[in-house]
């Protein structure tokens, strides 16, 4: 079977690198065209190259290109033409004018959607995104439970029922990076963590609102008993990305706060942590949380994030409503002033097994083969 894969973007973000991995799982048994709107350190992984030998970069992402929602799906058409796919599989509703241009050009389309109400808002408003894409795909795949709402009340009933997939990942190299060498991180002052000299609190992504790095950054300053690591991206120069605390942070220079930059390993430094602190506003449900979790590591998340509340009422721990510092402040002592659970261990080993890309991806790949026709993989 020949799939094109198209992912709005290469960078080290939850959909990107599910996608990657899903092109990485599939070119294990099929030929497989990887497109990706934009560059970005997932094109240079030694791991996906490898795995990936056709990758094309269109540079088509919309920081760079303003053209419209019909012209983009039009001047699609030809790439996925050359190609001469049996089914394309769009992995966001950021790409979604590839999926008009894989029904426009007559080729079986399923559209991997990650973004809840907010993300799906911004790709209309920036005209990447139609409503109506539901009815056209022959599939529409979620990454959780919550953007299958969010896409039952914002868009027309597909033609067959929303696949809610969930998340996939690598849990071998998660295990295989978590003891590799990485450079310390650092706190505002220059000054480099003493891991395990305190309780760490991670959190991990791009620094920006969504993500709620001005939560973080509140939480370690109502906290300075404890120290806090953001792992990610911190300051974005020449990117449209803003972080709401840049200037308190370099103004304040809280000694307790340490941030580790662009990393190709966050497993290193989500090793180091005590507990995985999710301050995202909105997330429908990140790859973050499921890596802390692979890690043992204990977990707190709201109800109001997204779909991460899922996973933890059985795994982790759930305060409801939205983020709320106070209530960080309020929790996170008590609990990191005990041992970390004794059911950590053996919970974080079942999970491990369901969300590993190897037992993940063969029921997608299913999905693929069913809406393509082709017969079903051998077991």
């Amino acid at each position: 079977m020949k799939i094109a894969i198209v992912s709005h973007e290469a960078s080290l973000t939850g959909a990107p690198i599910v996608t990657f991995d899903f092109a990485a799982h599939q070119a294990k048994s099929h030929e497989v065209f990887l497109i990706s709107k934009d560059d970005g350190p997932l094109c240079n992984f030694e791991h996906y190259r490898e795995a990936i030998p056709n990758l094309l970069v269109t540079d088509t992402h919309h920081r760079k290109n303003r053209a419209d929602f019909e012209t983009n799906a039009r001047n699609a058409i030809p790439v996925l033409e050359n190609f001469g796919p049996d089914i394309v599989y769009v992995s966001t509703a950021a790409a979604g004018e590839w999926v008009a241009a894989a029904v426009w050009a007559g080729y079986p389309c399923v559209h991997h959607i990650h973004e809840m109400r907010g993300g799906l808002t911004n790709c209309i408003n920036a005209d990447l995104f139609r409503t109506d894409l539901t009815i056209l795909a022959d599939l529409v795949v979620a990454a959780s439970r919550t953007i299958v709402e969010d896409l039952g009340e914002m868009c027309p009933a597909p033609l067959r029922p929303i696949y809610e997939f969930g998340i996939a990942i690598d849990i071998e190299r998660i295990l295989r990076l978590r003891t590799a060498s990485v450079p310390a991180p650092l706190n505002a002052n220059g000054q480099a963590l003493a891991a395990g000299a305190r309780p760490l609190v991670a959190m991990s992504g791009t620094a920006d609102h969504r993500k709620g790095a001005d939560i973080f950054f509140a939480a370690a300053s109502a906290l300075p008993q404890f120290d806090f690591i953001w792992v990610g991206p911190w300051e974005f120069p020449g990117m449209p990305y803003e972080n709401p605390v840049l200037s308190a942070f370099r103004s304040t220079r809280l000694a307790n706060l340490y941030v580790t930059g662009q990393t190709e390993n966050p497993f290193a430094y989500l090793d180091m942590a005590d507990l995985f602190l999710l301050t995202s506003r909105e997330d429908p449900n990140p790859l973050v949380v499921a890596e802390a979790l692979a890690l043992g590591k204990r977990c707190v998340a709201f109800t109001g994030t997204g779909s991460s509340h899922t996973i933890l009422k059985e795994n982790g721990y759930v305060l409801s409503g939205e983020v709320s510092v106070d209530r960080i402040a309020a929790f996170l002592p008590t609990l990191l002033g005990r041992p970390a659970p004794g059911w950590l261990d053996e919970k974080s080993a079942a999970f491990r097994d369901r969300i590993d890309t190897r037992n993940r991806f063969p029921a997608l790949d299913q999905k693929l083969r069913e809406i393509a026709g082709f017969p079903a993989a051998a077991t």
